[in-house]
């Protein structure tokens, strides 16, 4: 059995990485002490843990990550692999893009748009477990949040989505509120829905309804987060 501190060594994962993925249940301890809470781990489980180290190195989500350990098969790891890839494929497109945009601003000054029109820039989401709401949304929409505090107001969790001063742009904001928590109706459209539905059921999310075609909408499926908020999500 190896401590903490020898796995990280061992691994090249930080110990504080290694706590958090004890605790979404990506890469568990073989065993904790329960006098003082020490974590060990088998020798076997280094493979695991350069698993993941590897594949966090290229940004592959923790939900793919928990897949492919957890199936273990050959197969399904290549598909895995081919599928980020794609993901890695289309960024790399988009980074191109914006260094040709960036050139031509370096060349010719940025440009300033005048604000047109009305539209929704914040949503706020009240959650009776703030850390725990977290790890939800992350798993669920692939983003960063980052603490925030407002003066005298509680910390909360911002997370944005799209290009600042566009239209797409808009702010995702987590806010502990017990007494709120479960009366948020929000809805996300998704690439793919399906594995959007089955990292928010792995991440905690309660099942209202399965992805299914109603008619006059996008296929659908409708789920509440861990606060007990209603999140729909929709099929781009």
């Amino acid at each position: 059995m190896l401590s903490i501190g020898s796995f990280s060594l061992l691994t090249g994962l930080s110990i504080p990485s290694l706590r958090h993925y004890d605790e979404i249940g990506l890469l568990e301890p073989a065993s904790v002490d329960q006098s003082s809470r020490y974590q060990y781990y088998r020798r076997s489980q280094v493979r695991d843990g350069h698993v993941v180290r590897n594949l966090r190195a290229l940004d592959m989500p923790l939900s793919e990550i928990r897949q492919i350990l957890q199936c273990g098969d050959d197969a399904h790891t290549r598909e895995c692999l081919i599928a980020h890839r794609k993901r890695l494929s289309a960024q790399t497109n988009l980074l191109r893009n914006q260094l040709a945009t960036l050139d031509d601003f370096i060349e010719r000054g940025v440009p300033v748009a005048a604000a047109q029109g009305n539209r929704i820039v914040m949503i706020n989401i009240a959650v009776d477990d703030l850390q725990r709401s977290r790890q939800f949304y992350e798993e669920l929409l692939n983003v960063e949040f980052a603490e925030e505090r407002h003066d005298e107001g509680p910390p909360h969790l911002n997370a944005t989505f799209g290009e600042w001063n566009t239209p797409n742009w808009f702010l995702l904001a987590l806010w502990p509120n017990k007494e709120r928590a479960g009366t948020a109706d929000v809805g996300f459209l998704v690439e793919d829905l399906n594995r959007a539905y089955d990292r928010a059921l792995a991440a905690g999310a309660t099942e209202v309804y399965a992805p299914r075609d109603i008619q006059g909408m996008p296929r659908t499926a409708q789920l509440k987060d861990p606060s007990g908020n209603d999140v729909g999500l929709y099929q781009a």
